[in-house]
């Protein structure tokens, strides 16, 4: 949700994020919605123990209009059938190029 906020309402071009080389966890949920791995900040991040390498990812807007729809989403605690996702993500793509 907060990627489609940044493409739909604020008209952003470019949304990254940095993690930590070793939080695996948070380069999964990155992945997941669409960032790219762009490169590694060496020993950017003061760590209590030393210095540790920070990874950017990032997505542009033309690439989150190319990607598929999420076969299924939560919305207000019901599940949503992958048809009705797609023209949900369809409308709200067509209304933020409006």
């Amino acid at each position: 949700m907060v990627v489609w906020f940044g493409f739909l309402v604020l008209k952003l071009n470019r949304i990254y994020a940095r993690h930590l080389v070793s939080n695996a966890a948070s380069a999964r949920v990155l992945t997941k919605v669409g960032m790219k791995r762009e490169g590694v900040l060496r020993e950017f991040a003061r760590r209590p123990k030393g210095f540790e390498d920070v990874v950017m990812r990032a997505i542009l807007r033309r690439e989150w209009k190319q990607m598929p729809p999420p076969s299924e989403k939560r919305k207000r605690g019901k599940l949503k059938s992958g048809e009705e996702s797609r023209k949900q993500k369809a409308e709200i793509r067509d209304a933020g190029s409006a």
